[in-house]
């Protein structure tokens, strides 16, 4: 919830279903990210399935307004400390925000 409470407040939006949608992508990139570092070291099959996820992602984000270029890095910081059993999810934030920028940036909506 706190997650989605920040982004509702970045965005000046109160629409709870698009944050919430939202913020569980950016939950799944940021765990993905985590764990391999790169989207490139995913297999195929897996990578077919997350282009609709990240068409979602950027559709949901154009509608909110959701500035994830400037705003994810804090979403990734603030996963992490909710996550604390998961400490992998705050070594190197910053990587695995510009990671997950670029490979939002090859997608299409």
């Amino acid at each position: 919830m706190p997650l989605i409470i920040e982004l509702s407040e970045k965005t000046k939006n109160s629409n709870p279903s698009l944050c919430r949608g939202i913020i569980e992508l950016v939950r799944v990139f940021h765990r993905i990210v985590a764990d391999v570092k790169s989207f490139s070291n995913l297999s195929v099959s897996r990578k077919e399935k997350l282009i609709l996820l990240r068409r979602k992602f950027l559709k949901n984000s154009l509608t909110l307004g959701f500035d994830y270029r400037n705003e994810l890095e804090a979403l990734l910081i603030l996963n992490g400390k909710l996550q604390s059993c998961f400490p992998e999810l705050l070594v190197g934030v910053d990587l695995q925000a510009v990671e997950i920028i670029k490979w939002l940036e090859r997608g299409k909506i």
